[in-house]
């Protein structure tokens, strides 16, 4: 196995329980939604849903790199402070920097996916 192959195993790994940490906040943030009021509740859901595709995807691509997920993240990650914020502006906030903080990484993961796709093919037209 090549470097290239063990390095993009191990982002892989590191992308898919990321990602798993955002699908934590994603889903106290639809659920406070739900029960709150219900303000932008459709886009968080359709972020929601595309962050589960993205973990969908990450974890097909592991499985066909036969590369085995560390621990799954559970919802505990996130500390009833956080879960159980009274004030809806404070909940606000953290929305925004649970938000700010998803769309900065999953900028990040597509920068990566790119180089590591273009390294594979770097690497294959070179042998």
């Amino acid at each position: 196995m090549n470097c290239n192959a063990i390095i993009s195993n191990e982002w892989l790994k590191k992308v898919f329980e990321y990602l798993q940490y955002y699908a934590v906040g994603f889903e106290q943030i639809v659920v406070d939604r739900t029960v709150g009021t219900g303000i932008m509740m459709d886009e968080f859901k359709d972020v929601e849903s595309y962050l589960y595709q993205i973990l969908c995807e990450t974890h097909f691509a592991m499985q066909a790199k036969h590369v085995k997920p560390d621990a799954d993240v559970l919802r505990d990650v996130m500390s009833h402070e956080y879960r159980e914020i009274e004030d809806a502006s404070r909940r606000d906030v953290r929305d925004y920097i649970i938000l700010r903080e998803y769309i900065a990484a999953t900028d990040f993961i597509v920068k990566l996916f790119e180089y590591l796709k273009s390294a594979a093919e770097t690497t294959e037209s070179t042998e």
